[in-house]
């Protein structure tokens, strides 16, 4: 979807719009609620029997409800206790000998400095793998270095034979010219002046 000068609606557009939506349709149906509420009190105003506007009826009588308080045992504070008292467990007290105290002492102190042999060998692979990965790496910078040392060296022998090429091309276009050829001829004695 997009909108009238050419934007594209983004997700946040799209739950914005469903968002709308909802809260339009749950107001439709508060409206339905309120009208048809409306609607079905009118219709048993319309159905109940109409007082007499000159002799009004009566009025119902409206009860009259009293308080009495409770007099009985069922809620006093000390029913409250008794509940809490039986709702909670009771569990015999472990107390160790001192024998135990001193075990059990050694014991924490064994397990907490120690290692399983699996972490041993897990610490023991990592520790390989990162030996042979540091190793791989200085091996390939070498190399690296080498490489680009030869190349320094090729580049360097490339330009002088690019400046040894252009003077033998300087000197075979002097040599190449009328003027050195009928030089050269004369010098030789292939021609005579």
């Amino acid at each position: 979807m997009a909108y009238n000068d050419g934007r594209k609606t983004t997700v946040i557009d799209k739950e914005a719009e469903l968002h709308n939506s909802r809260i339009n349709n749950m107001y439709t149906i508060l409206q339905n609620a309120e009208s048809e509420q409306l609607e079905r009190l009118w219709e048993e105003a319309k159905r109940a029997p109409q007082a007499s506007v000159l002799a009004p009826e009566k009025p119902a009588e409206v009860p009259v409800y009293e308080h009495t308080p409770v007099q009985s045992d069922l809620f006093t504070p000390a029913t409250l206790d008794r509940t809490i008292e039986r709702s909670v467990p009771t569990y015999p007290v472990y107390q160790p000998t001192p024998t135990q105290v001193a075990v059990e002492a050694e014991q924490e102190q064994e397990y907490a400095y120690s290692l399983t042999s699996a972490a041993k060998k897990a610490i023991a692979i990592f520790a390989s793998a990162a030996a042979v990965m540091m190793t791989l790496i200085c091996v390939n910078t070498h190399v690296i270095n080498l490489r680009k040392a030869e190349i320094s060296a090729l580049e360097l022998s490339n330009a002088n034979a690019r400046v040894a090429i252009a003077q033998l091309e300087e000197q075979i276009a002097v040599e190449s010219s009328e003027e050195s050829i009928r030089e050269w001829a004369l010098q030789e004695g292939l021609i005579q002046e």
